[in-house]
């Protein structure tokens, strides 16, 4: 049968089923008290976090960070103003203890910021900064001299600063000149010092460097990596010996149908002579500290202390090892540590880390934190929230450590049923049923688009939002997308809810197909007859191309996930399935296609009437404008996707859909989590023009918004001075030159909006059919029409198993 087995479909029925038996739905909720921190084994693993920056300071950056055993040594730039009135960028040493006072500060370089940079000018930069033996600091300094020559004099070295005193150790440069390699060409990526006073430095093309401090000699140089693939990073263990992860070649591990490799930890010892070392697996037969739970993979290793050889770390967790064997230390997520990308940990303690990154969705420096360990029977009292994701998602920890960090009566227990990548779907899928029978289910799901949610939802797993909604002083009906809204709907009630979508449609020219919504596939067809050489998809594309990026997608239009019924027996589906044995067959070398919807080579092809229709996943207002400004070079028509029902056939897409189960044990706590949902995704986002969601926002007052900055320049923000400044290119479009949306344009999205008739679900299993069954359509064992019978009885049976 197809992918998702017929033993599959039976479990989840069963699954259901039982679990209506057990009573764990409406009218059968547990009176069990909502469980709190004291029941949970996150009490163990959670953090203070407090910002960290040296007191008394302005600095406008801080570059670099390092511990040196009882001090925090910090590469700092600030803006200040000189005793002439000139402006300076100032780079400074500066040492603090681990409350952020500051014990020395020692200025490195000043550069004017309001005077121009003359042929002699040197450019001073510093991109690194460790610490060796008896905590001594030693820096990397970078001098870019001649910058209007042809081959800039670059110097690259090592300095030591002792009371305020620079020493310089070694000349990098001159090393790297001796070795016959080009200093100018050389970049640093990542720079450390051992217990020893020996510098590392990885640099590009798979070189490591090795130089004593003591005596400024080389150790070793232009070391290549002796494995493939590139070398990541250095840690030192707690003996103060270097390491460093690189991507191994030892064995190779089959994932599915993807080959992923071992990461090999490999000692620098002896010159870097490779010893890998023996690394436990877990359940799925893959290294432990690669697949750790939370994304740890081999550059998120830092030094480890007398408890671990070392550490590794991801925005979810941080993990110790020892003899090769993770330990969770900290639960970043419930500690309320919202990072969407983590440069750095360092090792303070082994109940103290100070992490570096960059905070989600805002603008500025660097951020540090300390994080200091809260011992289990001092965490405050919190009530717990479950909360459950079939897959990863990489925007939901975000918002759960936000929560976390401004709801701290609330402890979120984050539970992600794909426990690695080398799980499935549909093994994840399995998991999460059984939990469904057990009674074990959270209080708040991440809707995943390839779930039956139709089946779901007449079992009585999710509770009905709209009561929440009305009953909350802060929330109204009125406040949400009234279309989209009504489109998530089942018979009146709405059993989740997304604060992002987005709209997928065909279009085409009005002047070539009306205005007319939702038309039959044998009115699209006979709009092409009138234009000589015109095609509805492309007359270059082939039939695998055409079944995997249109004719997949538009089987959707077919399903009524809701009701569990299809019609791909249909006059529009059987007309899709002759135009797809119409096209030609792939050729032999024929790239393999990459899930992504074919597009014409040039968007002369739209304009000049070669190609008629589009397949268009709109994300952003300006949208509009790309495709009848650029493609199509006329106003254009929301075809929606083909059909004779009378809807407009044009789906929404929802992005962080989420539902709060029905026998949710803490539900005031899980409509709390998930209305703080709708309003943290957009606010401090939506305006950069291109959000990181890259959506419509469903609340009304934040899509107003977004329709407004349609209208005026694209921009973007600096990442250093935090002004607004024009966008230029974007997706290899030059946006400065793109003209803005005006009213009509957004009032023509609105109507969009207006138009959308359902949610579009993914259902692998129904997709799997179709790819077997139009094989036999296109050996010429079946006709169109018995094709589309075929896919409807095997269909039907897949949705009636899952009743």
């Amino acid at each position: 049968m197809s992918t998702l087995s017929l033993r599959i479909k039976k479990l989840i029925a069963v699954v259901l089923t039982a679990a209506l038996c057990l009573g764990i739905f409406a009218g059968c909720k547990s009176e069990e008290e909502v469980p709190t921190i004291a029941d949970s084994a996150l009490k163990d693993y959670i953090y203070k976090s407090e910002e960290f920056s040296p007191k008394d300071e302005n600095f406008s950056s801080i570059l670099s960070v390092c511990f040196d055993g009882s001090a925090i040594n910090i590469l700092a730039s600030a803006t200040e103003p000189s005793t002439d009135g000139d402006i300076m960028d100032n780079t400074y040493l500066v040492k603090t203890d681990l409350s952020g006072n500051v014990t020395e500060k020692t200025l490195l370089n000043s550069i004017s910021t309001t005077k121009a940079i003359g042929p002699d000018d040197a450019l001073v930069t510093y991109p690194g900064i460790a610490t060796g033996k008896d905590g001594t600091v030693f820096i990397l300094r970078r001098t870019a001299a001649n910058l209007f020559a042809a081959t800039p004099d670059i110097k690259m070295e090592i300095v030591s600063m002792n009371g305020g005193t620079e020493t310089v150790l070694v000349n990098i440069s001159e090393k790297i000149q001796a070795a016959g390699v080009d200093a100018a060409s050389v970049y640093i990526y990542e720079y450390i010092v051992d217990s020893n006073n020996i510098a590392y430095i990885l640099a590009d093309m798979n070189s490591i460097w090795a130089f004593d401090l003591a005596s400024g000699e080389t150790v070793f140089e232009n070391k290549p990596i002796p494995q493939s693939g590139d070398p990541k990073s250095f840690f030192k263990d707690n003996e103060g010996n270097v390491n460093i992860v690189t991507h191994g070649t030892r064995e190779t591990i089959e994932v599915g149908n993807d080959s992923s490799m071992y990461w090999a930890l490999a000692s620098l010892e002896d010159k870097l002579t490779v010893t890998p070392i023996d690394i436990e697996k877990n359940d799925y037969g893959l290294p432990e500290f690669f697949y750790a739970p939370g994304g740890i993979t081999n550059s998120n290793i830092t030094m480890g202390d007398d408890k671990y050889d070392y550490y590794g770390y991801s925005k979810s967790n941080i993990f110790g090892y020892k003899d090769d064997v993770g330990t969770q230390v900290a639960d970043l997520l419930a500690s309320g540590v919202n990072l969407s990308e983590i440069t750095n940990l360092i090792t303070v303690s082994d109940t103290q880390f100070l992490l570096s990154g960059y905070k989600g969705g805002q603008i500025g420096m660097l951020k540090y934190f300390l994080l200091t360990k809260i011992a289990p029977e001092d965490v405050p009292d919190k009530t717990i929230i479950t909360v459950a994701s079939i897959t990863e998602d990489n925007y939901l920890p975000e918002y759960i450590a936000e929560f976390s960090a401004t709801h701290p009566e609330y402890l979120v227990e984050f539970k992600l049923y794909a426990k690695d990548s080398s799980t499935s779907f549909n093994d994840a899928l399995k998991v999460f049923n059984m939990d469904v029978i057990t009674g074990n289910v959270p209080d708040v799901l991440l809707i995943d688009q390839r779930i039956a949610y139709g089946n779901y939802v007449d079992k009585g797993l999710f509770a009905d939002l709209y009561p929440l909604i009305d009953n909350d002083p802060d929330f109204s009906r009125e406040d949400f997308l009234k279309p989209f809204l009504a489109a998530l709907e089942t018979d009146g009630k709405l059993y989740s809810i997304a604060p992002a979508f987005s709209v997928e449609s065909l279009i085409g020219k009005t002047s070539v197909f009306g205005e007319k919504q939702g038309q039959s596939f044998a009115e699209l067809k006979a709009a092409t007859a009138k234009i000589p050489g015109s095609s509805l998809f492309g007359n270059s594309i082939d039939r695998d191309y055409f079944v995997e990026g249109t004719l997949k997608t538009m089987s959707r239009r077919f399903i009524d996930d809701d009701k569990g019924v299809c019609s791909f027996d249909s006059p529009e589906f059987i007309s899709l399935l002759e135009y797809a044995k119409s096209l030609p067959e792939p050729s032999p070398d024929a790239a393999p296609y990459m899930n992504s919807t074919w597009m014409p080579n040039t968007t002369g092809d739209y304009k000049e009437n070669r190609v008629l229709t589009e397949l268009m996943r709109f994300i952003v207002f300006k949208d509009l404008v790309a495709v009848e400004k650029m493609d199509f070079d006329e106003p254009i028509t929301f075809l929606g996707f083909p059909n004779t029902s009378g809807t407009s056939g044009i789906k929404a897409l929802p992005r962080l859909e989420t539902a709060i189960m029905e026998s949710a044990k803490n539900p005031d706590g899980a409509w709390t989590f998930v209305k703080g949902l709708q309003t943290y995704s957009y606010p401090s986002i939506v305006r950069l023009g291109y959000p990181p969601l890259g959506l419509f926002p469903t609340l009304v007052s934040e899509l107003e918004i977004a329709a407004d900055n349609a209208t005026i320049q694209p921009f973007e923000y600096d990442p250093y001075t935090g002004n607004r400044v024009p966008r230029g290119n974007w997706l290899g479009v030059n946006l400065t030159n793109l003209p803005y949306n005006t009213e009509a344009d957004n009032a023509k999205m609105y109507a969009l909006f207006v138009s959308i008739d359902g949610i579009r679900r993914s259902v692998p299993a129904i997709e799997d059919i179709i790819d077997e069954e139009v094989q036999t359509l296109f050996s010429g064992d079946k006709t169109p029409e018995e094709t589309a019978a075929m896919i409807q009885n095997r269909a039907t049976t897949y949705f009636e198993e899952l009743k």
